[in-house]
């Protein structure tokens, strides 16, 4: 795309994270489009208060509405996937097109609502108790030894987040709508990316966009897990940025 023609990709975090984890995503997607990598309430530099879902959505709508201007593409990774999809519940007229990274459509179930509450109850005491039980998980196997620079930078953004973030964003996580009727009822066009070997939402997770909306698109991310886009960053771009270029052109 010529860069007259540059697009606009908001880019959302997940949790507990900030935008740091888009950043070399971003460099990637840099010479076809404008990135936007947002620290949502509460994340990074964002000194604001966030206590629901929508909350965060009405965030990066009043972004969009400032910055922007009008509608753009929008993609979330894990938790930044519930703001995505809530956001496009809510103002629709935003969004040119949504990304789903590492993430699902669905709400919790009873299980994982209860999962939700020990974690907050365990957040109470501090960061380091949801650290630990979440690193092992975010990424592939052996992420440690194969990107170091990455792992270390993964635990930092972990270990910076307050306990008030963590506890609010795990309620908001908890008390999310499920959006299978949101997705199946866009008229956007829709792409889920996953990691392979993601053990948090895997690809069937995906599969699940896909059966909500036929005209949904999946990319897989060999070798990734969970934090695909900090994992695999030129990967995930190339993803986004080929889809983004077929919708754009029509």
């Amino acid at each position: 795309m010529p860069q007259s023609e540059k697009c606009q990709i908001v880019l959302i975090h997940g949790f507990p994270l900030d935008r740091r984890v888009w950043d070399a995503c971003a460099r990637s997607l840099s010479t076809q489009a404008t990135c936007h990598a947002l620290d949502l309430p509460g994340f990074g530099a964002n000194n604001l208060t966030a206590l629901t879902m929508a909350d965060f959505a009405e965030y990066v709508a009043g972004y969009i509405h400032e910055t922007i201007g009008g509608p753009t593409f929008v993609a979330g990774l894990s938790m930044g996937g519930y703001v995505v999809l809530e956001l496009l519940a809510m103002r629709p007229e935003l969004v040119r097109g949504v990304v789903l990274v590492d993430t699902k459509i669905v709400a919790d179930n009873e299980t994982q609502k209860t999962n939700r509450n020990r974690m907050i109850d365990a957040a109470r005491s501090g960061p380091a108790a949801i650290v630990s039980e979440m690193l092992p998980n975010m990424t592939a196997p052996g992420m440690a030894d194969r990107d170091p620079e990455g792992w270390q930078t993964l635990q930092t953004i972990m270990q910076t987040v307050t306990s008030k973030t963590m506890m609010a964003s795990l309620a908001a996580m908890r008390d999310r709508q499920d959006h299978t009727q949101t997705i199946a009822r866009t008229k956007v066009p829709v792409l889920a990316v996953v990691g392979a070997l993601d053990a948090i939402t895997p690809p069937a997770c995906a599969d699940q966009v896909l059966a909500a909306n036929a005209a949904a698109q999946k990319i897989v991310i060999s070798g990734a897990g969970h934090m695909a886009p900090l994992e695999a960053p030129q990967a995930v771009a190339a993803a986004i940025s080929g889809w983004v270029d077929t919708v754009a052109r029509k």
